[in-house]
């Protein structure tokens, strides 16, 4: 199924911007949406699964810098998202983590989208979507206490949006 939508405005003439949950006999397919969309509730999950999300450390939320609406701004220290620890959010068979991202500066492993493992020694997460020290993307697995690294063929861009996506099979890892 494809949904195409085409200059939609509403009465006013305002833009309106669609958010969808693809899903199957009711579920859906994604365990996470977060569009950060500018309601009273900017971290509202749109999924089945209502994932729990609370702002940690103040990160800047500001309703019309994202691509579409409100994006979310942190300080490179300690300002975050946290999802609160759910079944849904471990990796069955294979998993794609996506996201839009605008890089200003970055220091060595950036941790860009992570679910953690262990916070005191390697490894330290189940998977993550991160910025590495050489300025490329990359996804990490933790496999039967094994990490796995897989680096993007280029470097990331500073100061514009990126789109980013990491996905992997069961087998395969890959970073666009």
């Amino acid at each position: 199924m494809t949904i195409y939508f085409q200059n939609i405005s509403d009465i006013e003439g305002d833009n309106i911007y669609n958010i969808t949950d693809w899903r199957v006999n009711g579920t859906s397919l994604a365990v996470l949406n977060l569009p950060f969309e500018a309601t009273n509730n900017k971290t509202n999950d749109f999924t089945t699964y209502k994932q729990t999300v609370t702002e940690e450390n103040s990160p800047i939320y500001n309703n019309s810098n994202g691509i579409y609406g409100g994006a979310y701004e942190f300080n490179g220290n300690n300002a975050r998202l946290v999802v609160a620890d759910s079944d849904s959010l471990d990796i069955r068979n294979a998993i794609t983590i996506e996201t839009w991202v605008n890089i200003n500066s970055y220091s060595d492993f950036d941790s860009i989208i992570v679910k953690p493992w262990n916070q005191s020694a390697e490894p330290f997460f189940l998977y993550t979507l991160a910025l590495s020290d050489d300025n490329n993307y990359y996804l990490g697995l933790t496999s039967g206490g094994v990490k796995i690294i897989c680096n993007s063929s280029s470097n990331s861009a500073v100061s514009g949006w990126t789109h980013l996506a990491g996905t992997w099979n069961g087998t395969h890892m890959q970073v666009y």
